[in-house]
């Protein structure tokens, strides 16, 4: 029983910190751009992650050029990618709650 208690807390959580981030946006273009700056904010960035199989470092997010994408730009083996925030992990569990939330939203 407890499994399922901790799987509905997170949910309450992930549920909060949606709230959180797109308190007063009246459409999806001002929703991911809540998230964009609710994440920059909430994520201490930079941060270890992982996208793929690859490791890299998360140094910010942006918005893609309709606004209707979540784009997290990572350094990888010295590039810089952006790349749909979905996709990648955060590896520090203290932060990753707030990217599990955006893709709990989705």
């Amino acid at each position: 029983m407890p499994i399922k208690s901790n799987r509905t807390n997170k949910k309450r959580e992930w549920k909060r910190i949606a709230e959180e981030a797109t308190v007063d946006c009246y459409n999806e273009y001002e929703q991911i751009g809540g998230w964009c700056v609710y994440l920059e904010d909430r994520v201490g960035l930079p941060c270890r992650c992982r996208v793929g199989r690859k490791e890299g470092l998360l140094t910010r997010f942006d918005t893609s050029k309709n606004g209707l994408a979540l784009l997290a730009v990572v350094e990888i083996e010295e590039n810089e990618y952006k790349v749909a925030a979905e996709t990648v992990t955060i590896l520090d569990e203290r932060c990753s709650k707030y990217l599990k939330a955006f893709k709990e939203w989705l």
